[in-house]
């Protein structure tokens, strides 16, 4: 809805922001954070990125597939 806080992070300047439908584990976070940056390092858009890591088998068992992009999805470090 358009008062959570990733929402609001758009509205308020924040060009992209990555958010969760549901509550995840820090260690899974720290795994997909890193997975996350080597794939837009590779020049992948954040959407592309966030879409390849919900089909991945490292987390298709974890909350980390309920990511979910605001704003430009298709940023990319390049």
């Amino acid at each position: 809805n358009v008062n959570n806080l990733p929402n609001i992070m758009v509205q308020r300047g924040a060009k992209t922001v990555i958010g969760f439908e549901d509550s995840i584990y820090c260690d899974d976070a720290s795994l997909w954070t890193e997975d996350f940056f080597d794939l837009l390092k590779s020049g992948l858009s954040v959407e592309s990125v966030c879409n390849r890591l919900k089909m991945s088998d490292a987390y298709i068992s974890t909350e980390m597939t309920s990511c979910i992009v605001f704003g430009d999805g298709s940023f990319r470090l390049y």
